[in-house]
């Protein structure tokens, strides 16, 4: 992954597999310092979600006393549960927790969603990140998607990246709130799920495609991969531990002007985390 020179890595949970396991946090971290480091010999900066393996249990739960090792270690924006973020004036990066999903801070979760998809619809780009697999080829999580995925349809997410499972799948373009039972014919018309927890731990079943299913769903170790590029064009690549390339998704959208914004700069979180599943992001001009 580091050889890859990212800006920075989204992290969609479960960064240990014991929530509070100091050995396992100080071993993660032995290796972010040792593996994790750009060209110029820094740390890759991270950008995490809480995972279920994160925390001492779901719901309402209190952050520093069921979640002391992720929040002790991490200075995240907002409320540090879930947050956005800017990288450049064309990217929002909407962080969500799945792990109060039923609870009172659920629905305040969902208030803040709404209120940063609207404050945010002028973004080029928008990519939701959260670790429960709302949709994904062992099911649809239908609680999920009645909360959220109206949402995405309604301010047009882009992507949403999501873990749990340790597989790697990306669906077609969806509206749930156009259908339930078929794809969209365009991405302009949907958001698309992508499930990537396959960069650590034990790999799951696979399971078996479904009707949304554009790609996989495959059980291998891998990373995904994302360049912007500044002409409108977002370039996903999944790449396996051989270094493969194995799906790819090109998405491109028309804009007016080219922003003159340096590759260097980014609005992220310069921290680290676990085992779990890994996302890259670079920004690159068209030469």
């Amino acid at each position: 992954m580091a050889r890859y020179n990212p800006s920075f890595v989204l992290f969609p949970g479960d960064l240990v597999e014991i929530w509070d396991d100091q050995w396992e946090w100080d071993n993660w971290f032995a290796a972010v310092s040792m593996y994790w480091v750009s060209e110029d010999g820094l740390t890759i900066p991270i950008i995490p979600a809480m995972g279920n393996h994160d925390v001492k249990s779901s719901g309402d739960y209190d952050p520093m006393k069921d979640a002391p090792s992720y929040y002790g270690r991490f200075n995240l924006p907002g409320n540090e549960q879930w947050y956005a973020l800017s990288w450049g004036p064309d990217l929002r990066i909407i962080v969500l927790d799945s792990e109060v999903m039923g609870g009172a801070a659920w629905r305040k979760q969902l208030d803040w969603l709404e209120g940063e998809l609207s404050a945010s619809k002028d973004y080029l780009w928008k990519i939701a990140i959260l670790h429960r697999g709302m949709v994904s080829s062992t099911g649809l999580d239908q609680r999920m998607i009645n909360d959220l995925a109206f949402l995405f349809d309604k301010y047009h997410v882009d992507l949403v990246m999501m873990g749990h499972r340790h597989i790697y799948e990306r669906s077609y373009p969806l509206n749930w709130t156009k259908s339930s039972e078929e794809p969209m014919k365009s991405p302009e018309e949907g958001t698309i799920y992508i499930v990537g927890g396959a960069w650590g731990g034990g790999l799951s079943s696979p399971g078996r495609p479904k009707w949304f299913s554009a790609f996989g769903p495959a059980s291998k170790y891998s990373f995904v991969l994302i360049d912007v590029f500044e002409n409108g064009t977002l370039y996903l690549r999944a790449i396996d531990v051989e270094n493969n390339i194995f799906d790819e998704l090109i998405l491109h959208k028309e804009v007016s002007k080219v922003a003159e914004v340096p590759i260097a700069v980014i609005s992220a979180v310069t921290a680290a985390a676990v085992i779990g599943i890994l996302y890259l992001l670079k920004r690159r001009r068209l030469q």
